[in-house]
Formats: structure tokens, C-alpha cells, sequence
């Protein structure tokens, strides 16, 4: 005996079908959709996936970098202070090799001071992937400072040039040090250089990131109360991202999706913002202070799959679009979908109907 009448299974056919129809269609309106975006807000830091080149020049004259490795070179004098005792090199080795000493693996990352005394071009960080840009936290006292965290060795180089510069080093074998200056213990060294008719000339790159507290940290000067990383100055082609951007702690973003700002953002409040973005143009990065702790100003344009504000969607879908936007505004879509509801429910009907029919039979 048949599960089911012959004459039920078409209309039950319908009505199965009908409703697949209308779930893919939810389904396929409800889907992401790209937009145009714009933005305007401050952070507390950023998270870029992509190729930027920070030209920091003259605004930084000191950096400290924890878990780098690094050289100097055209060193024409050099001064060496141990253990309180300063000595003056006859004859300064031209280059300076600092590698970590991993001799005791419970040792802390190898760190270092830099300060730039004069001259010189300064600080130019080139990063391939991967970058965290942010303010230091104030609790740990670090609210001046521009720390950048970045990807694995290879991806990251830190040049620096200067007529003269101090360097304090922790947890560094310098061969050329111990060779020239007979200093037996090296793990802390402090280091005045510099050259007479060219720039001491640095690179240094991070070390594999096993551990995670690899980074630089700029200190920002005392007496600016702006400082351009991103600009139409800095950057002639400015840099462009597609992937996903963080930005922690923004305020009061200004987020504008195909000229609209959506209704949903919050305000007076910080909040995270997560991008997912196509050829997104980072107009500028600056660091800005007025009487309180430091900020960054970010603005940039380009596509946007999705915008989440504390995880919370502020890129509408087109299903989201038909059903808020007043009628004169729907369009072709918003009538394609009531045309579609209306005959979905005619047939939906019609199909009920013929099921009622068939197994309630007068």
C-alpha cells in the first residue's frame, strides 16, 4: 500500500518545492554583499594584513627593540662603558654584529636602546605582512611610546642612519666588541658610535616568533602634538589592503557604507572594529594628542564585505536593504521580492488546498 495518495504527491511536490525556493532565496538575499566604505575614526591601535612601509624619519630619535637581531656598520669610533669604566677604541671595528645569546633558554629576549644623537635620516621600518600598530598601555607606564608587534623574521626590517647614536644592549653576543675592547662579559653593554664623513648605518630584523613579546617600541617626542606615520607626504602611493583590519578601542567612528551611515553604529563609547575589506586605501595614520593620552587618527576608503562593531554586522545585506528602506526606494529588487511572495503564496495555497482535499476527502 502506497505511503501516500497518487493524487497527493504533486501538490505535496509543490509545496516542498516552493518552500526549498523560498530558503535558497533568503538564503541567497541574506548573503554578504560588497560596499563602498568609508572611514574616520581614533584608536588605540591596528592590526594591518599587508605591505607598509612606516617612514618615522626624524620624529622618533629613540627605539627599543626586544627579540631583534641586528647590524651596524661604517663605524669610524667607538666608546665602550663596563662596569662603570668608559673606554675609547684606538681603532673602532667598521661593523657590529648583535646576535642573541641563547645560551640559557630561560634567559629573556635580547633588548636594546637606540638613541639617535644627531644627523641622519633616522628610522624607516619596512614590513611585508602582518603589523600591530599601537599606543603604549598606560598602566604599565609605557603611554608614550608607538609599539609595533609584527610577523616572523624576514618580514620586517628596521633601518637606521645617523651621524652618531648611544645603543644599550642586554643579552647580546657582540664578537666585535669582546675581540677589540677585551671585554669578557657582554651580556649588558652601553655603546657610543658614530662616523666621521658618512652615517652609521643599521638593519635589524626580529627573531623567529616564538615567543610573542617580539616588538619595537618608538618613544614619541615631548614637545608635538601630531605625528604623521600615513600621509599623502610620507607615502606618494598610498598603501592598500585587502584582508581584514582591526582597529582596538576606536571612538566615535565616522563609517559611512555606499554614502550612508548606518543607524546601528555606537557611539560615546570605545569599540572594536573588525574590516573585511577589498582595496582598501589607507589615506593616513597620526598620532595625536590634545592635553591627554595619545591617539591614532586613521581615515581610509575602499570595499567592504563586512564592518562588525563589537562583533555587531553595520554592512547591510540586500534582504536588509529590501525590507528597511522605504517603498520608493526598493527598486527593482523590493519588487522582484513582493512579486515573488505574492505567487509563492498562490501556489503555496492552491497546493494546501489539493493536500486538504485529498486526505479529508468528503
Amino acid at each position: 500500500m502506497p505511503l501516500l495518495p497518487r493524487a497527493a504527491v504533486r501538490p505535496l511536490a509543490f509545496v516542498v518545492a516552493i518552500l526549498a525556493i523560498g530558503l535558497i532565496g533568503v538564503l541567497w538575499l541574506n548573503r554578504p554583499s560588497t560596499k563602498s566604505l568609508r572611514l574616520r575614526t581614533q584608536c588605540a591601535g591596528m592590526q594591518l594584513p599587508g605591505k607598509i612601509q612606516l617612514t618615522v624619519g626624524r620624529l622618533f630619535r629613540q627605539v627599543e627593540l626586544r627579540g631583534y637581531r641586528g647590524k651596524l656598520q661604517h663605524v669610524d669610533w667607538l666608546e665602550t662603558v663596563d662596569r662603570g669604566r668608559k673606554q675609547v677604541l684606538a681603532k673602532a671595528p667598521q661593523d657590529l654584529t648583535l646576535l642573541a645569546d641563547r645560551s640559557d633558554p630561560l634567559l629573556d629576549l635580547p633588548a636594546c636602546t637606540i638613541n639617535l644623537s644627531s644627523g641622519g635620516s633616522g628610522l624607516l621600518m619596512d614590513i611585508s605582512r602582518d603589523l600591530r600598530l599601537q599606543v603604549g598601555d598606560p598602566a604599565l607606564g609605557r603611554e608614550n611610546y608607538l609599539e609595533v608587534l609584527t610577523g616572523s623574521e624576514g618580514d620586517v626590517r628596521l633601518q637606521i642612519d645617523a651621524s652618531s647614536l648611544e645603543l644599550e644592549a642586554d643579552r647580546y653576543l657582540i664578537d666585535e666588541i669582546r675581540k677589540f675592547a677585551g671585554l669578557s662579559e657582554h651580556r649588558h653593554v652601553e655603546l657610543r658610535m658614530g662616523s666621521e664623513n658618512r652615517l652609521v648605518s643599521g638593519e635589524f630584523f626580529p627573531l623567529a616568533p616564538e615567543r610573542t613579546e617580539v616588538k619595537a617600541a618608538f618613544l614619541m617626542p615631548g614637545d608635538v602634538s601630531s605625528l604623521p606615520l600615513v600621509s599623502e607626504r610620507t607615502h606618494p602611493k598610498m598603501p592598500t589592503f585587502t584582508g581584514t583590519i582591526k582597529l582596538f578601542r576606536s571612538l566615535d567612528p565616522a563609517v559611512e557604507i555606499d554614502g550612508r551611515r548606518p543607524p546601528n553604529v555606537l557611539e560615546n563609547s570605545p569599540s572594536d572594529l573588525t574590516l573585511q575589506v577589498e582595496d582598501f586605501e589607507l589615506a593616513s595614520i597620526t598620532l595625536h594628542r590634545e592635553g591627554g593620552p595619545w591617539t591614532m587618527r586613521v581615515e581610509g576608503r575602499g570595499r567592504a564585505i563586512s564592518v562588525k562593531q563589537n562583533q555587531r554586522e553595520l554592512v547591510p545585506t540586500q534582504l536588509e536593504e529590501i525590507l528597511n528602506s522605504p517603498p520608493h526606494e526598493k527598486g527593482l529588487w523590493g519588487l522582484t521580492a513582493a512579486f515573488s511572495l505574492f505567487a509563492a503564496a498562490v501556489f503555496l495555497r492552491r497546493a494546501l488546498e489539493q493536500l486538504a482535499r485529498v486526505s479529508m476527502p468528503d
